[in-house]
């Protein structure tokens, strides 16, 4: 078979399907590892891809979101640490963009702000109309039309330090449903699916893998059926005018056996891209996680004198099935299992969580007391253990209705188990098991490589944290008229106690 190279200045490429031309997205994995005291106890983990503005293009890496409704990036204005880390879109510099206000006016005068809320972090912005397009064209070459829109976007005047920071990623393009953007025009994949002239389905899909020889991509136009193991099920969106891809849960499992929480019929999950973590309403959160929790020394691989060499996503641990209209959903550990066993009383962000309540800290962290052999006493003197448990990557979520109180957020261990098409028409979602490494290994009867224990692997923690970039619900999106020079000034850290929008 003849190997085809492709240059790696093209970040998009065309195929030809059966439903039409593909755009390929290729995405990058990106992991930032998390440090206390010089050491790294986990890791946080985005999937992004790159996109350019204006003309000439001025190019930017994206988290691919299906969670929220915007394209934001930060502001050559912008004098926050987070945007200062980044490259900054210039609209001065662009003979396309244009400085606009929410409704599509040109600014006169004052200027139209947003304050838009995330699970973790949030930003405030302006906004311009602008070319976009799903191509990198550092070479100067022709970009395809049909990689191109006009949309409207936030372009950010402050940003939080969290998650912004902490990740190589420039900013969001939002892909969720048109009720999450402030209006249809700020909805880039409205805008493609109504410009574009040329054959395809108004669909998207997410082929994504934590195996560094497999390749994740965004596919834009249709999907490919050679990236799933099986036929696609699709099922409705639930409250589509929310503008998030959700559907109803019917049930929640835990080995084979059906949990009270859903049987209420009022249970609802959201596919969302810019996850890390399996969102969990709060407190049935508490509940599944002492079923999915074991203790290390169960393991097969447990060796008292190399704690380092076990891996809990080899784990005898339950399955988690989460039932959604035609299909059930099964994660297995290896899908779900955080790789490294903890100690009972080391406190993950996953204490926290999604809220939309006020917090002391407008980003959850990573908590964990110094660390002794044996036990060890805590904040009143008695004997903590030492005994390390393996624990699944869950998230409590606190939110009100009407987007809660029990809606779970399915994220990158799911989004990784199952191939995802998200029709933007008939406003449906389909799924599969993807055809990575992992699953074909697992279908296969094969232990994979992905997850086997050996020496490379033993180096080094890679433990998730986490991060969630779902949109609040557009409701909480607050509007101000303002001079385009009175910005706001970075926050401070006593400013970390301001509620999250």
């Amino acid at each position: 078979m003849a190997t085809i190279m492709i240059s790696q200045i093209l970040l998009l490429v065309l195929a030809q399907t059966a439903s039409g031309s593909l755009l390929r997205v290729p995405l990058r994995r990106e992991i930032v590892p998390v440090r206390r005291k010089g050491k790294v106890v986990s890791n946080k983990i985005s999937f992004s891809g790159s996109l350019s503005v204006g003309s000439p293009p001025q190019v930017f890496r994206v988290v691919m979101d299906t969670g929220s409704g915007h394209l934001i990036l930060p502001s050559s204005s912008c004098g926050s640490k987070a945007c200062l880390l980044h490259r900054q879109y210039n609209v001065s510099a662009s003979t396309t963009g244009t400085a606009i206000n929410a409704d599509g006016s040109q600014v006169d005068g004052l200027s139209d702000q947003v304050t838009i809320g995330f699970g973790t972090g949030q930003v405030l912005g302006e906004f311009a109309q602008e070319k976009v397009c799903l191509y990198r064209n550092d070479t100067g070459g022709e970009v395809p039309e049909r990689s191109c829109v006009e949309v409207r976007m936030v372009t950010a005047v402050e940003m939080s330090e969290q998650p912004f920071s902490t990740f190589n990623f420039d900013g969001i393009l939002g892909l969720g449903l048109q009720g999450l953007a402030l209006s249809p025009e700020f909805s880039f994949f409205e805008a493609w699916a109504s410009q574009q002239g040329a054959p395809g389905r108004k669909e998207f899909a997410f082929f994504l893998t934590e195996d560094e020889r497999e390749e994740s991509e965004l596919l834009i136009g249709g999907h490919d059926a050679a990236q799933a193991l099986e036929p696609l099920a699709w099922s409705p969106v639930a409250l589509p005018e929310m503008g998030f891809w959700q559907l109803q849960i019917k049930a929640i499992r835990v080995g084979g056996v059906e949990l009270d929480f859903c049987r209420s019929g009022d249970c609802r999950g959201v596919f969302d891209t810019g996850t890390s973590h399996l969102g969990i309403p709060a407190p049935f959160d508490k509940e599944l996680l002492k079923l999915m929790t074991l203790p290390e020394a169960s393991l097969r691989s447990f060796e008292t004198s190399n704690p380092d060499s076990v891996d809990c996503r080899l784990a005898e641990a339950p399955a988690l099935q989460i039932e959604v209209p035609g299909m059930n959903l099964t994660l297995e550990p290896a899908h779900y299992m955080r790789k490294q066993p903890l100690r009972k009383d080391v406190r993950l962000s996953e204490t926290s969580g999604v809220s939309a309540e006020t917090s002391p800290e407008p980003v959850r962290r990573l908590r964990q007391s110094k660390q002794a052999a044996g036990t060890r006493p805590n904040e009143t003197g008695s004997a903590v253990s030492s005994e390390r448990f393996c624990r699944p990557r869950l998230m409590p979520v606190k939110l009100p209705a009407p987007l809660g109180p029990k809606l779970f957020l399915l994220g990158e261990p799911l989004l990784q188990r199952y191939y995802t098409v998200f029709d933007w028409q008939s406003q449906q979602i389909g799924l599969s098991l993807a055809a990575n490494r992992l699953n074909q290994q697992t279908q296969a009867g094969r232990p994979s490589k992905a997850v086997s224990v050996n020496k490379k692997s033993q180096q080094r923690t890679k433990q998730v944290d986490e991060i969630f970039l779902l949109q609040l619900p557009k409701s909480t999106a607050k509007l101000s008229k303002i001079l385009p020079s009175q910005h706001l000034q970075e926050e401070d850290d006593d400013a970390a106690s301001r509620p999250e929008l």
